[in-house]
């Protein structure tokens, strides 16, 4: 009997949980960020942490709760190699949640090496697809920006880590970059 109590006693507090934790079923606020390129657990558990999860800067808690309030307010971001950039700069919700989606559904794993011919490096395949940069205006007028040296390779401050999953970022920069 008492564990038929406790049973229910932990599902009125779940409940309870869900209806005031932001994004629970008593939440008023529905954005929808996932997609087909969100990472699922198994990669998150195997490769590492989520972009936003990862990054705890109070730049990158100020473009979450910004984002939730849809007062972000522009986006900008390049993209490539010397001699083959691609910029975009857009002040779209639509665009800003494109690139937001993107790069929440970056998973940044161990910490690299000095130089890609370190062996803890991600790759030491040459970097075609180059470097990338997004950079977001947030409603007070600072930025919070994100530095990926290459498809494989986040910087952040003073190191470098394993990114995985920067595909979707960087086709969606190629496409509203207009390429």
């Amino acid at each position: 009997m008492t564990g038929i109590v406790l049973v229910c006693c932990m599902l009125v507090c779940l409940l309870l949980a869900l209806a005031v934790v932001p994004g629970g079923f008593g939440s008023d606020k529905k954005k929808d960020l996932d997609d087909d390129n969100t990472p699922g657990l198994q990669a998150v558990i195997e490769d590492g942490s989520p972009l936003m999860i990862f990054d705890k800067r109070a730049e990158t808690r100020a473009l979450m709760t910004d984002f939730e309030d849809d007062a972000v307010e522009s986006v900008s971001a390049v993209q490539g190699n010397e001699g083959n950039s691609i910029f975009m700069d857009s002040d779209s919700q639509d665009e800003i949640t494109a690139v937001y989606k993107a790069l929440k559904n970056v998973i940044i794993g161990d910490e690299l090496g000095e130089d890609d011919s370190d062996p803890t490096a991600a790759s030491t395949a040459p970097n075609n697809e180059g470097a990338c940069f997004v950079a977001f205006t947030l409603s007070d007028g600072s930025t919070c920006d994100f530095t990926f040296e290459s498809t494989e390779v986040y910087n952040y401050g003073d190191a470098r880590y394993a990114a995985d999953g920067t595909e979707g970022l960087w086709s969606v920069i190629e496409e509203l970059g207009g390429n």
